[in-house]
Parts: structure tokens; sequence; C-alpha cells
């Protein structure tokens, strides 16, 4: 993975002259700097402004995030031009799976050229916090203490299929070493299916529900039919995002296929992603580049803080006096001539909340979608 461009870069800064020994015996972990931040930050910029971002956008950043997936597939090699997985004869075998992609972890950088291509649409967007990453090949698939405990690894709501399905109650071991087609096949397949949950929040602004409810969903994966459960039919079927690409919403629907073997591979991502960067979009890449710079440079607007409401206005009379008639002889009778300012108002608040509580309509809040701002 080393020169990776779309994967943060970990420096080691050990032999360096100009780092004192006093810092290197406290320790320290020397990260890239990305001078945008995290991704999570504009979707929740692009929510606040009730807008999507344009299918050239999304396609371009889907193939950052496709290129640093290729070169987790391939951690030991060398890269001294961009990451492609055509540039790679074998199959992935000694993969980093990843276990923690999302938002939050994915970091945006500067626009520029970066090896041979020119992130002029978009920042160039970069895959980071390896922490919990690990190598699985075909010997750690079939260990059963190392893919049990994989089973907990990242956040519950990007648990894949090959941590939470139902094959785990038939086998006692390893499943993978069992044929599992699915449970602890732990494969650069996984870090497809949280990538495209990345994208799936990119499209719809919401974070992705913990309890995924699959749709059957069949279509052509590249020169292959596949019938399976997909966790993205809400991008096809419900009708909320027709306005995105079609083809960028079925992708990211065949990425969140259920069977691994049912998604597309890395080689067919890039064949994919390369032909529609070429076609024409919704937008020009002159178009793009204007919008990218406008969004991008823009600091984000604040909504002014409401002005405070002004303090009810208080009815004041000297002590001992008697009540407002307003209170009737009741009062009086109860509370004498020493009635104090605030029993008055006390008892006027109570009142008024009654009077207000037999007339209140009830009304149920209807449950909303889990949002990246809140209001």
């Amino acid at each position: 993975m080393r020169d990776a461009h779309h994967v943060l870069h970990i420096y080691n800064l050990a032999a360096e002259e100009a780092i004192e020994q006093g810092d290197l015996a406290a320790g320290g972990l020397f990260l890239e700097f990305m001078e945008r931040g995290t991704l999570e930050k504009w979707i929740v910029k692009m929510a606040k402004e009730r807008k999507t971002f344009s299918d050239r956008a999304l396609w371009t950043i889907f193939d950052c995030l496709a290129r640093g997936l290729v070169a987790l597939a391939y951690p030991g090699k060398e890269w001294r031009v961009e990451e492609s997985a055509m540039d790679c004869n074998e199959a992935p075998r000694d993969t980093l799976v990843h276990f923690d992609i999302d938002p939050t972890n994915i970091l945006v950088g500067g626009f520029g050229t970066f090896g041979q291509r020119n992130h002029s649409i978009a920042p160039i967007h970069k895959i980071g916090d390896l922490g919990l990453g690990e190598i699985f090949n075909s010997r750690g698939r079939r260990d059963p203490e190392r893919v049990w405990y994989a089973r907990q690894s990242g956040k519950a709501y990007l648990y894949t299929p090959e941590q939470f399905t139902e094959e785990w109650d038939w086998h006692a071991g390893a499943p993978a070493a069992d044929g599992a087609p699915t449970a602890g096949n732990y494969r650069e397949s996984m870090n497809i299916w949280q990538m495209a949950w990345t994208m799936y929040a990119l499209i719809t602004l919401c974070w992705p529900n913990e309890k995924k409810e699959p749709f059957v969903y069949s279509s052509k994966v590249f020169d292959r039919t596949v019938k399976d459960a997909t966790y993205g039919g809400d991008l096809m079927y419900s009708g909320r995002y027709d306005d995105t690409d079609r083809d960028l919403r079925r992708l990211v629907a065949q990425c969140l296929y259920h069977s691994p073997l049912s998604r597309p591979t890395l080689r067919e991502l890039e064949v994919v992603i390369k032909d529609k960067l070429r076609s024409r979009l919704d937008k020009s890449e002159e178009e793009s580049r204007a919008w990218a710079k406008r969004f991008y440079e823009e600091p984000e607007r604040r909504r002014p803080a409401p002005a405070p409401a002004p303090a009810p206005a208080r009815e004041r009379w000297n002590m001992g006096a008697h009540p407002p008639n307003r209170f009737g002889g009741a009062a009086r009778a109860r509370f004498g001539k020493v009635f104090s300012n605030e029993s008055v108002l006390d008892l006027e608040r109570i009142r008024r909340r009654r009077a207000d509580e037999d007339h209140r309509p009830v009304i149920r809040r209807q449950p909303q979608p889990r949002r990246f701002w809140r209001d």
C-alpha cells in the first residue's frame, strides 16, 4: 500500500533528524494532513442547504473510493501510478479488510493532480482510520478464533452480511472452512459493501439504519445476471431518488447484495465508473468545476440564533394588599389580606395551564429518518 494515492498516509518520522528525542520518547502517530476534514462534514453541509450532489460529483467520489479499495486489496503492492485493478494479474490474496468504512473515516483533501488523475471536479477523497483493519487470507478465514472475534469489529450499523448473517448459527467453528457462502468470508467484497453505504449516504443524505431490510433485486452485473437480496432496494423502488443517475443507484444497490459472490468485483467497478465518467452526465465538466469551487470553498452558513423571548410583564402591588378581583372571594378567604405577588402569579399560571390542557389536541409525531443534521 506504499505510495497509494487514495489511502491516508501514515508517516514514520523516527529517522528524521528534525524530530527531537523527547518527542520520540513520548510516542505519536503522524498522519497526512487533509485540509477539508471528513466526508461527513460535507454531507452535513449539503443536507443543511437542502440540496443534493450532482451525478458527476458522485461518480468522481465513487472513483476515488473504488481506487482506495484496490489499494486495500493489494496492501503489499507499491503504486507508482494511480491504483488500478487492471494492473494486477492475480486475484487479491492477502486483503486488508477495513471493518470501518463510513463518512467519518473518509478524508477530503484538496484540488489538483494526484498521480495521473486531475481532481478538479471534486477534491481527492482518501480512506483513513485503519485501526480496525486486519489482513485476511484463506488461512485466516479458517481460523475460528479470528473470524468469530471479527464479527464484532466496527460500528453496529456498518455490520456486513459476512458478520450478521444467520449462517453463523449453523457452524461451531470457522464457517468458511465448512463451505459457508457468506458468513466469515472476509474479503475485498466486504470493503465494497461498506463503501456502498458511504455512497448511499451521499445519495440519500441519511445514515443507514442498524435494522436493514433486504429487497430481492434482479440485475445484470457487468456481463452476468444476478438475482439476490440487496439492502439498497429503496434507491431503486422508493422513487425518492429518481433525480440521481439510475446507473449509479443500480451499481450501489448491486454492491449491497447479501452474497459476496453477487457483488461486483473491483475490476468491474473500475470499468463501469470509467465509462460513466467519459459519458455525458447532468453537468458538463466546466459546470462541475464551478460548482465544486463554490461548494467546497465557501464557508458553512450558520443559522442565526433565535432572539430570546421577552420576559413576561409581572404585576406588582404592595404586600398585604387584597388580591386582584379576578380571583374572587375564594382566593381572599383562603389567603386573607397577607397575599404575596408570587402566590398570585403561581395561582394564575396553574389556572391557565389547566385550561390549556383541557382543550389541547393530542398530536402523535411520526418517526423521522435519521439525518445528518439537527434543526
